[in-house]
């Protein structure tokens, strides 16, 4: 099991998004694309809220295994509780 971020970057407001946030984006998500293009199992889970913005985490596992990736966010999801919707200022 490997856990790496969603992003690499802190979440940002997006109006306005411009191209150098759409630039943050891309490469702040480089694990994401990468986990896609391997086609191992991956799922995405809630850490934290910070300043009002979701923070989180990828627990990334061995191909075809996506119940090893569901175990490890159950435990996740035990360990950080239920966050909601994050709600606007």
């Amino acid at each position: 099991m490997l856990v790496g971020p969603v992003c690499t970057w802190r979440p940002f407001d997006a109006d306005p998004f411009d191209s150098e946030q759409g630039l943050r984006v891309v490469f702040g998500m480089r694990l994401c694309t990468a986990t896609t293009c391997v086609g191992v199992s991956v799922v995405a889970g809630p850490t934290g809220v910070d300043d009002g913005q979701p923070l989180g985490v990828q627990l990334v596992g061995p191909c075809d295994r996506e119940d090893v990736c569901l175990d490890a966010a159950r435990a996740l999801g035990s360990r950080f509780g239920i966050l909601g919707p994050v709600r606007q200022p």
